[in-house]
């Protein structure tokens, strides 16, 4: 039971109106910004109360989605990799949740929640297409057995956008996601839940202004006159993957008293390629050689938490959380002269351990709410190993003070 507000996006209503990638389907929510830069599955990012789009969690089924090699941390760098492929609803919590979520959560929350299945084996097959070369297709099951003390569902969708918006920015995507729990006994349950994605994205030039353009006062955008329009780089692309798994333990000890014990996985990959081929421009310079970036990053976290309802107007929660983050990004190229050929490689890797507590009130009928909650963190950093380059730590690296 949760007394804050909340926004909460059904998938089958969205689906219904032909909208099949979360960010999408969240473009309705007062208070949120969805910005794509292209066509579908191009990169999105999402702000909550025009707060930065770092300051926005992502969570699937209550715990943290996240790529650890991004700067901020965040999940921005696969918000355009989400689909509603398996869920049954995203929730949106309106205000700051980084007491229980952490710092990521300081304007708000997106919880995107796993078909829970049960009931008779049930499932559908949707197909669309449409401009820009696009195909989407997306098939589901689900059901129950053991006379409903086992649920399960499954789904996989396939997205293609052939020529994509001004014929550049093409995507291949492909996406999983499966949810299984099973009742030891009425009040305890244990379930695993997966969500996996792998695709592909052609990089696209940034809009820039033609080298005739006017400096000063009002420009009218004409494209190739006073400003080049982003242009397809057929030799630069995005190949990316990520899989996420959730295994959890609850049990509802009473009406009033319930626990929970999780661990998730989030392990993710991004790798970046370019070559001489494509556009030349100005401020876009083709590579003399093939060139990869790689960032890999893996998160673990184990959390308890603890619930109880003190009565019908308070709700306590306590909880620990554990997380370890492993981060690697490695460059090369392919010059032909291995005396020059490039090879750097850097892997870091962190812990936290923190502490959250919460209480909820409401009163008036639920008009007036209340809430009081305070979070501690404890990190501690692993000394990064470097390759192909000087370490410019002089020093240990000591890590940052605690957080409250």
């Amino acid at each position: 039971m949760l007394f804050r507000s909340l926004d909460v996006v059904v998938a089958s209503d969205a689906e219904q109106r032909g909208i099949f990638s979360v960010s999408d389907a969240l473009r309705f929510v007062p208070g949120l910004r969805v910005s794509t830069l292209g066509g579908p599955g191009t990169f999105t990012d999402i702000q909550t109360r025009g707060l930065r789009t770092t300051d926005t969690a992502v969570l699937v089924d209550g715990f943290p989605f996240r790529d650890p090699t991004a700067v901020q941390d965040e999940a921005t760098a696969y918000i355009s990799d989400l689909f509603l492929v398996d869920t049954s609803r995203i929730e949106v919590l309106r205000g700051s949740g980084s007491s229980l979520y952490g710092s990521n959560a300081m304007s708000g929350v997106l919880n995107i929640l796993t078909d829970t299945g049960g009931g008779l084996v049930h499932g559908d097959i949707d197909v669309q297409g449409g401009g820009l070369g696009l195909f989407h297709g997306v098939a589901r099951l689900a059901g129950g057995a053991l006379e409903n003390r086992l649920n399960y569902s499954a789904g996989i969708s396939d997205l293609d956008v052939t020529r994509g918006a001004a014929d550049a920015g093409a995507v291949r995507d492909w996406s999983g996601q499966a949810g299984v729990s099973y009742a030891l006994t009425p009040n305890i349950r244990i379930g695993a839940r997966f969500f996996g994605n792998t695709g592909y994205q052609q990089q696209t030039t940034d809009p820039e202004p033609t080298l005739t353009a006017p400096t000063a006062g009002v420009i009218v955008a004409v494209p190739n006159v006073t400003f080049i329009p982003a242009l397809g780089d057929p030799d630069s692309g995005r190949y990316s993957h990520f899989a996420d798994a959730l295994f959890r333990f609850e049990h509802q000890v009473n009406s009033r008293l319930s626990y929970r014990i999780a661990y998730g996985i989030v392990d993710s990959h991004r790798n970046y390629t370019d070559g001489p081929g494509g556009p030349e421009l100005p401020d876009w310079f083709q590579p003399a050689f093939n060139t990869s970036s790689l960032f890999d990053g893996r998160l673990d976290t184990v959390r308890a938490r603890v619930d109880y309802l003190a009565g019908s107007h308070q709700i306590l929660t306590a909880g620990y959380e554990f997380e370890k983050e492993n981060y690697l990004t490695v460059a090369t190229d392919q010059n032909p002269v291995l005396a020059l050929r490039l090879y750097t490689r850097t892997k870091a890797a962190q812990q936290t351990n923190a502490a959250f507590v919460q209480d909820q009130l409401h009163f008036l009928g639920g008009r007036l709410q209340m809430l009081l909650s305070g979070r501690f963190t404890h990190p501690s950093l692993e000394q990064p190993q470097f390759v192909g380059g000087a370490s410019p730590y002089t020093a240990p690296l000591s890590s940052p003070p605690d957080a409250y």
